[in-house]
């Protein structure tokens, strides 16, 4: 088996709803013991990835603004490959649908003690998850058929609209999937671990060779969609394992305990087993 390389979303699956994470210490220090890279492929800001590898201990590049950029920090940050326009675009379409009578609540409408009071963060972080570059997450309020009319007229502008476990994020057509190629730069052949917990994380999971799933409100469907995709693809063949490029995972498995309690079941069982 190539080694191993671990794609990891944050917020719900390495970080509780209150952003601790205790409970991965264990498994986050197996990794570190036995070389295996641990990647972030999150909605945060690459500001707030730099500061959480060095909560984390965890170098090297990461995914950030859920794919909209591939960036490391070297001393300072790097953005190496951008894959979604400015945010600029973003809030400029947005201004236009909220002339048309939608309703929503942005990270740009905020002053940053509102931003901390809507994310839970500290004032600190809440600065961090502030320096958007690509998107903008929101709350929109609308039924789903007001939802399907909102995305709709998001895709006349060629943007996109994800839903995250916190936020409906608008930026450019990215996604956490599209944007694992570009880690090539960075790894040989790997057998790639992807854990999430989101709908924001399937497109990410559907390119795993083990997709491992967090507990969450999202799970059932979640497992549906892999299982399905998983199966649609056994009679054909299949691409050499360690291409960043994968569409379907070879083995799924979900953790029983959410947040960070449930990425260290999934991950010291999966350690185990290698």
């Amino acid at each position: 088996m190539n080694p191993l390389l671990v794609v990891s979303d944050l917020d719900g699956t390495l970080l509780n709803e209150d952003y601790s994470f205790a409970e991965a210490v264990p498994a986050l220090t197996e990794l570190q013991k036995r070389g295996i890279p641990l990647v972030f492929n999150t909605s945060k800001t690459a500001s707030e990835c730099v500061y959480w590898q060095q909560q984390l201990g965890v170098p090297g590049p990461f995914i950030c603004e859920n794919g909209a950029a591939i960036g490391h920090w070297d001393g300072r940050l790097q953005v190496e490959q951008e894959f979604a326009p400015p945010r600029s675009e973003v809030l400029a379409a947005l201004q236009v649908l909220r002339g048309e009578g939608f309703q929503f609540f942005g990270f740009s409408d905020c002053r940053l003690q509102q931003l901390a009071s809507m994310t839970g963060l500290p004032l600190a972080q809440a600065r961090l998850a502030a320096q958007r570059q690509y998107s903008e997450p929101l709350s929109l309020r609308a039924g789903a058929a007001r939802q399907r009319v909102f995305r709709e007229r998001l895709a006349d502008f060629g943007l996109v609209a994800t839903q995250g476990g916190r936020f409906l994020t608008v930026s450019g057509d990215v996604d956490k999937g599209r944007a694992m190629p570009g880690l090539s730069n960075h790894y040989g052949p790997v057998t790639l671990v992807v854990v999430g917990d989101s709908p924001n994380d399937l497109s990410m999971l559907r390119r795993a060779d083990i997709a491992l799933l967090i507990r969450s409100r999202h799970t059932e469907k979640m497992l549906t969609e892999l299982h399905a995709l998983a199966a649609e693809h056994t009679q054909k063949q299949r691409p050499a394992q360690g291409e960043l490029q994968l569409s379907e995972p070879r083995m799924i498995v979900h953790s029983e305990a959410t947040g960070s309690d449930g990425w260290a079941q999934v991950m010291m069982n999966l350690l185990e087993g290698v």
